[in-house]
């Protein structure tokens, strides 16, 4: 049993294989002409062998050929400015020239002409490496078109070393230009908060003065200058704090405001400076108290002591005069004033209408006709207490 299934398999294969030649050979039958048409058809191209694009298979020539002698010139250029001095101009103008010639002989976008790119790109980025490298020994003086070229093509060849080098030299530039930035903005807040962001800046600061590839810096007057003020301003920043912290426990019972001095020193650390300006507000607004105070008992004083006197002049007299009453209100309302212009407590309704009220009692003195010299005397005697 099992030998008869065996030979039905081998029969259907065989039966198979015999309707696939079959179909072959029909399927050639009919599109013999069209097969045949194909390989016979005239195919354009480059004939020339000695070509760069030569087409084996090329029947009818195109005027496609690219010659060794194209590709030679344009090589030649690409030397010639790959050990130039930097000049965007000539790169841009050979760029243009490659794209012209290609596109000329009908070969934009070909092999060769990418081939052709790419070696001035090449070519390119070391004439960039070159001219960094000079910038450098002239503390970049008139770089800023040569940076924006070369991180242009680091953008897209950033793994090539040659425009990576020369990147590396505007990164440490740009590096150096932040330390003022970010000094500044640390210099804003409480030393003791920001004390591992000092540490770090200070170690930068510390690291790119050391021998190296960028210590070739520090050899540029205006780039050192700018290493060498963040690191004094740290070591201020450091020294500011434990100085306001010595002052802030000073006994201030018997000052009435914070010394312009000490302002000074803090006005380049907000923080500190905040702390500064609350305490000078707090030591005025004690002083304001106290001057209150003083003219509270001065005013006191003066009336006890005019009532006093009006108390002697009445056990003196059996009434009292009318002009001694008016000089005791005219000196009050004097004395009001004099505080408030004192203390700068007023505004120009205030004074107005004191002055009103002043002249007013005033004009009663004078028509009253008496004049108390002893009593003014008194009184001036108080207000220098």
């Amino acid at each position: 049993m099992r030998n008869g299934l065996l030979e039905n398999n081998t029969s259907n294969m065989r039966t198979k294989i015999l309707l696939v030649f079959v179909s072959l050979v029909i399927f050639g039958l009919l599109f013999k002409s069209s097969i045949f048409d194909f390989f016979k058809k005239d195919v354009s191209g480059c004939t020339d062998f000695t070509a760069l694009n030569y087409n084996p298979l090329a029947s009818i020539d195109d005027s496609s050929c690219i010659s060794d002698e194209l590709i030679n010139l344009l090589q030649l250029d690409i030397d010639s400015l790959k050990i130039s001095a930097w000049n965007i101009d000539d790169y841009n103008f050979l760029k243009a020239k490659i794209n012209i010639s290609f596109k000329s002989i009908a070969k934009k976008g070909s092999k060769q002409e990418r081939d052709a790119l790419e070696n001035l790109e090449m070519a390119y980025m070391s004439v960039l490496k070159k001219a960094t490298i000079i910038e450098v020994a002239n503390c970049f003086k008139s770089a800023s078109i040569l940076k924006n070229e070369v991180l242009k093509l680091y953008k897209t060849n950033n793994i090539n070393t040659e425009i990576s080098k020369a990147q590396y030299w505007f990164n440490e530039l740009d590096n150096i230009n932040s330390y003022n930035v970010k000094v500044n903005n640390l210099l804003k807040n409480n030393f003791d908060l920001v004390k591992v962001e000092f540490d770090d800046l200070k170690t930068q600061l510390i690291d790119f003065q050391k021998p190296g590839n960028a210590y070739d810096l520090m050899k540029c007057e205006n780039l050192e200058k700018i290493i060498l003020d963040c690191d004094s301003k740290l070591a201020d920043f450091n020294d500011i704090n434990v100085k306001y912290k010595i002052w802030s426990y000073e006994n201030r019972w018997d000052q009435t405001n914070v010394k312009s001095y000490i302002k000074s020193k803090y006005l380049p650390y907000d923080w500190y400076f905040d702390k500064v300006m609350i305490e000078d507000l707090r030591l005025k607004k004690r002083e304001k108290n106290r001057q209150q105070d003083k003219f509270s008992y001065k005013v006191d004083t003066l009336i006890v002591l005019k009532n006093a006197e009006l108390v002697q002049l009445q056990a003196d007299k059996d009434t009292v005069d009318l002009c001694d009453v008016k000089t005791y209100n005219w000196e009050l309302a004097q004395l009001k004033l004099d505080y408030f212009v004192q203390n700068k407590d007023l505004n120009e309704r205030r004074i107005s209408n004191l002055n009103k009220d002043i002249n007013r009692k005033v004009a009663e003195y004078n028509k009253c006709g008496c004049i108390r010299c002893e009593i003014e005397l008194k009184c001036k005697s108080l207000m220098e207490l």
